[in-house]
């Protein structure tokens, strides 16, 4: 009994003990013992009793592996003793957590198969761990984590929190902010996850800025696997749907609404793309994912629109992918420079345990618009030329890649460029291959032509041949107009070219042989060559029987480089049986071409030239130089180079002689003689030469400089430090014997002298010339231009400036004078400034008008953009004509039959086709009328007053302001048209299209009619009203013969108006034979006269005469048919 109450009391003291400071105890040594065979070092305290409750403080683990430290504030269980046998807690809460975990590194002892991820176990563990989560409650709070790899921080979560009420289903979440690798920082967020028996959700959480994940749902049927569906929002403009089927044995992810811009998106991640586009349709399918991932197939579906990459575009890009279980395949179609571009590949697939691998793979490609990509290329590429007449085409071309352990091996691939008329250009066929350490080979096959290269990469070594069989230019000039070449000709060749070489040993070696090269010409003969030429670079160069032919005349001549000389041997130029020039050359060249410098300053070894020409018409020359079409036949030409001595000491004697050279075309010119003599030798060189023409002085040129070759090729600086000195003298010319040249001329008169020198150094020469007209004249064989008289100027030259000095001219009784330079800056024209002033000078005379005008003018400026500024005034101007404002003496034509309406023509500027600079020089010109133009005629008379300024540019005016027609009177065969005030106005929108707005009114007893004319010059509009009101084809009958049509209907009235009608055109003077009358009945034009009017109060004949005596006050005398007459005094009252 005592030893049982013992035990008792000895059990009860180690509870008591266990329950506090034994557990205090022994649960760090036996925690430290388990850390320790897990490869983990830590300690930490435990505090409480088990009775009173127990926590755990200071926790503190290290390792060496993925968790490098984890370091735990406190941890409290709730819980009630009693349960604490059975394994049962009702709470946790954990405070101050802060893991360091490292990430990438490689585990050793890795089982090489794992075994197979059993789903269905898994969503029975989540199930089962919901029903002991649910009634626990959860306090986790201050809990963070740093994650580095390589030594590198990958992402820092700042201090988070878990939190859950026992029962809920709902358990809160709070990250902390998130830093990533780059430092970014990802603002902190909350999150609900909401826990039911069959799923797991999140409304929303946003990982990211701009990257929602909502409706996030992973299913946990029982029995079943998981499976999820959720919808990602990025930055509100896009919308992901992402699902899986049960198990993940498939997955989908749609782009379900909006767009998503590429480069935006990925900068918020941190990557920075070169390109962008919008990205507008997104499909992806996945099977087979589990639960073997190797086997995986599917399929993807992607739609990018405005794809720009720096200043390239493509409105759209679309790619279409496929995962079979054999193969994968690969379609790309795309908008691109103006044209679709598409490209489709297919590679056989094998699945190894190392994931996929790639067999060869083979594609096609297609570019459809070739024109269309050239064209918007050209924008990028100033060689192509934009307008050039590219032939309709496309471009196909196949492709094969070859691949071992999924690097490529060997790739070879052909493509055509295709017209669709083979017959306006050939196509053009490439081929080529490539292997690593293998030759890369290429092939180009054209109509007429094949050429094939075999190239090795690592000694830079070739071997190519060219074949060419009946080729012929014309079949690729559309393809060379491409980049702006233009042959000027056809070729016609036929013959071959083998050579190989070493490109980095600059050594090369081949054939070249022509057995048939024909070049033809429009307007000139064709030229036939033949001949071969054999290279051994560098040291030998043999060119052999090399004959070239155009019509009767052949150049036949051998050539050669050996021993370091080239030599031409034999050169003969015949025309048929006579020998026209013969010649031959021996020229020491360096060994080493890159020392020509020292070859120049230092070779002894002599120079032999010697080309002889003998008398021979100039116009056999036009054979080969069209342009020499324009010399007469008879003209000839004789000429003959020598050079001898040494390249730094060379001996040169140069002569050519021309004769009888005249013009067919200007047969009046008289004949001329030219003379060239160059020569070099003691350290000079001089040139003289003159051109004679009979009872002409003759132009002489004499200059001379330094010559010092050798000298020059040590320092080339020194040729521009040399002096040189050169004179032209222009001989005493009279303009009048060269009247006959001037088209339309009855009279050129003046003398033109002058001369220029040249002194300086070569590289900054001083120019000093003068040219002077005096005398001078031009009088037209039609009057209607005026004749220009005591024409005379000086024009300075210099090699920086021409200056125009005392320009002076009288022009029928007006004056012109002028002055201006024209700045000279590399050999362009540089700023200009000139300026011209006229008084009274005769722009316009013809049958009508006489304009004269005072005009004080300048431009100024740079020649490019220069601006011409000043006012024109008109003065002592006349228009004077004869005007018929009614068809009198014209027949009327009937109604035009149906038409359809006319298309309005665009008007073309007045300087549309002024070039450039021209056009783009400035206007800023006032012109008014200085005097007003007065117009007069038999019928008219008035004014025109008024000004604008021009402005814009030459090539495109823009004329601002207006002229007023002021008291203009036109006499109608029964009244008087008056325009008190008309106005004609010039807008920039316009142009010189005036705007009309002139107003007029006529009174043909008992009517007021007005005509008011509006629109533009090019299409007035004509409006007719009178008083009383009247139809506007009354109008103009009512204005042609003083009545209206009811008022012709009777017989003897038309007669009588016809009579009337005469009686005014006599007395208006409209009539030939009555115009020597006008003087005398011009006395009678204040007189009215009507015959045979019906009086509308009586209905009886009067012929009447009526005279103004004021505005209102008129009198008026008649006499009937039978004779009775009256008089009348009638007072005018008009109503408005």
């Amino acid at each position: 009994m005592t030893v049982l109450l013992v035990l008792f009391l000895l059990l009860v003291a180690g509870v008591i003990w266990l329950n506090g400071p034994g557990l205090r105890m022994i649960a760090p040594r036996v925690a430290v013992h388990f850390l320790e065979k897990a490869g983990l070092r830590g300690n930490f305290s435990v505090g409480g009793s088990v009775t009173g409750g127990l926590s755990l403080s200071d926790l503190h683990i290290e390792g060496d592996k993925e968790l490098a430290s984890l370091t735990i504030d406190k941890i409290t269980p709730e819980y009630e003793w009693r349960g604490l046998f059975r394994g049962e807690i009702k709470g946790l809460a954990v405070e101050g957590v802060h893991a360091d975990i490292r990430l990438g590194l490689k585990k050793e002892d890795e089982p090489e198969e794992k075994p197979p991820l059993d789903l269905k176990k898994l969503v029975e563990t989540i199930r089962t761990s919901r029903g002991k989560v649910i009634p626990l409650n959860l306090n986790l709070k201050d809990i963070s984590v740093a994650a580095s790899k390589e030594g590198q921080p990958a992402f820092n979560l700042a201090k988070s929190g878990i939190a859950h009420l026992p029962g809920s289903s709902d358990i809160q979440v709070n990250l902390g902010a998130l830093t990533d690798a780059t430092g970014r920082e990802w603002p902190a967020q909350q999150s609900v996850i909401a826990w039911s028996p069959d799923d797991l959700t999140i409304a929303r959480i946003d990982p990211f800025p701009g990257i929602s994940v909502r409706e996030f749902a992973l299913q946990l049927p029982a029995g079943g696997e998981p499976a999820v569906d959720t919808q990602v929002h990025v930055n509100d403009e896009a919308v992901l749907v992402v699902s899986s089927a049960p198990g993940f044995t498939a997955a989908k992810v749609d782009l379900r609404e909006g767009k998503l811009q590429i480069a935006p998106v990925a900068e918020q991640f941190g990557v920075a793309v070169p390109a962008d586009g919008t990205l507008t349709s997104l499909a992806v399918e996945v099977e087979g994912i589990l639960p073997d991932p190797k086997g995986a197939t599917g399929t993807a579906r992607v739609l990018l629109e405005n794809v720009v990459y720096q200043d390239w575009a493509a409105p759209e890009v679309g790619l279409d992918a496929s995962l079979t279980g054999d193969a994968a395949t690969v379609a790309a179609r795309a908008r691109v420079l103006e044209t679709d571009v598409s490209l489709d590949a297919v590679a056989p697939v094998t699945r190894a345990e190392e994931g996929f691998v790639l067999g060869n793979t083979t594609g096609k490609f297609n570019v459809a618009d070739v024109p269309a990509l050239l064209r918007d290329l050209s924008k990028r590429v100033p060689a192509i030329d934009p307008e050039a007449p590219i032939p309709p085409s496309s471009v196909d071309g196949n492709f094969t890649v070859t691949f071992a352990a999924n690097k490529p091996q060997a790739a070879n691939a052909d493509l055509v460029l295709k017209p669709q008329d083979t017959a306006l250009a050939t196509p053009v066929a490439v081929k080529g291959t490539w292997a690593p350490d293998q030759p890369v080979t290429a092939e180009v096959v054209l109509d007429g032509l094949k050429a094939s290269a075999v190239y090795q990469i690592q000694p830079g070594t070739y071997q190519a041949r060219l074949s060419l069989e009946n080729f012929t230019t014309t079949r690729i000039e559309r393809w060379l107009e491409i980049v702006k070449v233009k042959p000027g000709g056809r070729a016609d060749v036929s013959g071959t070219w083998e050579g190989s070489g070493e490109l980095k040993a600059g050594k090369h070696k081949g054939e070249l042989a022509f057995s048939q090269a024909n070049w033809s010409r429009e307007a000139a003969e064709t030229i036939t060559a033949i001949g071969d030429v054999a290279y051994e670079w560098p040291g030998r160069v043999d060119v052999r029987g090399t004959r070239v032919k155009m019509g009767e005349q052949t150049v036949a001549f051998e050539a050669g480089l050996a021993n370091n000389l080239v030599e031409l041997r034999n050169l003969v130029w015949t025309h048929g049986t006579q020998e026209l020039a013969t010649g031959t050359a021996s020229l020491p060249v360096p060994e080493d071409f890159s020392k020509w410098r020292d070859t120049l300053a230092k070779d002894a070894r002599p120079l032999d030239v010697s080309i002889d020409s003998k008398g021979l018409s100039l116009g056999l020359l036009k054979q080969w130089a069209p342009a020499l079409e324009q010399l007469d036949p008879k003209s000839t030409g004789q000429l003959g180079i020598h050079v001898s001595g040494t390249y730094s000491e060379p001996v040169i004697d140069a002569k050519f002689e021309a004769r009888d050279l005249r013009s067919p075309a200007r047969p009046q010119l008289p004949p001329a003689d030219l003379k060239i003599a160059l020569k070099g030798g003691e350290g000079r060189l001089t040139v003289e030469g003159n051109a004679t023409a009979p009872d002409f002085a003759p132009a002489v040129l004499k200059a001379n400089m330094p010559f010092r070759p050798g000298e020059w090729a040590n320092d080339p600086a020194l040729v521009k430090e040399e002096p040189i000195e050169a004179r032209v003298d222009l001989p005493r010319l009279d303009l009048s014997r060269f009247t006959t040249l001037v088209p339309g001329a009855d009279q050129l008169v003046g003398i033109v002298t002058g001369n220029v020198t040249v002194t300086g150094k070569v590289g900054k020469p001083e120019m000093k010339g003068l040219v002077e007209l005096a005398g001078g004249g031009l009088r037209m064989k039609d009057e209607r231009v005026p004749p220009v008289e005591g024409l005379g100027l000086a024009v300075d030259l210099a090699v920086d400036r021409v200056v125009v000095r005392n320009l002076k001219a009288a022009v029928s009784g007006g004056t012109l004078q002028g002055e201006g330079s024209l700045a000279i800056a590399e050999g362009k024209p540089g700023p200009i400034d000139f300026r011209l002033r006229g008084d009274h000078l005769p722009v316009v005379r013809n049958d009508y008008l006489i304009v004269r005008i005072n005009a004080d003018l300048r431009l100024q400026g740079p020649f490019e953009t220069a601006s011409l500024s000043g006012t024109v005034g008109a003065v002592d101007s006349i228009f004077y004509r004869d005007i018929e404002l009614l068809p009198i003496g014209t027949p009327f034509t009937g109604p035009s039959a149906a038409a359809l309406p006319k298309i309005d023509a665009v008007k073309a500027q007045p300087g549309a086709g002024v070039p450039a600079p021209f056009g783009n020089w400035g206007l800023n010109v006032t012109v008014r009328t200085q005097d007003a133009v007065i117009i007069r005629g038999n019928l008219a008379d008035g004014e025109v007053t008024g000004s604008m300024k021009v402005g814009g540019t030459v090539g495109a005016p823009a004329p601002d302001g207006e002229f007023r027609i002021r008291n203009f009177r036109a006499s109608l065969p029964f009244s008087t048209l008056n325009v008190k005030n008309g106005l004609v106005s010039f807008k920039p929108a316009s142009g010189f299209d005036p705007i009309l707005e002139i107003r007029g009114t006529a009174e043909p007893r008992p009517y007021t009619i007005n005509v008011f004319v509006y629109g533009n010059a090019s299409n007035p509009q004509l409006l007719l009203t009178s008083n009383p009101p009247l139809p506007e084809n009354e109008i103009m009958t009512l204005l042609a013969t003083g009545t209206t049509t009811s008022g012709l209907e009777d017989p003897s009235v038309a007669s009588s108006r016809a009579l009337h009608l005469l009686a005014e055109e006599i007395r208006r003077g409209r009539v030939s034979y009555a115009r020597r009358l006008r003087p005398l009945l011009g006395l009678l034009d204040k007189v009215n006269f009507s015959v045979a009017e019906s009086d509308p109060y009586s209905n009886e004949k009067y012929s009447t005469a009526t005279i103004s005596l004021t505005d209102r006050w008129f009198l008026s005398t008649g006499m009937g048919a039978t004779g009775d007459t009256r008089i009348l005094a009638i007072w005018k009252l008009t109503f408005h």
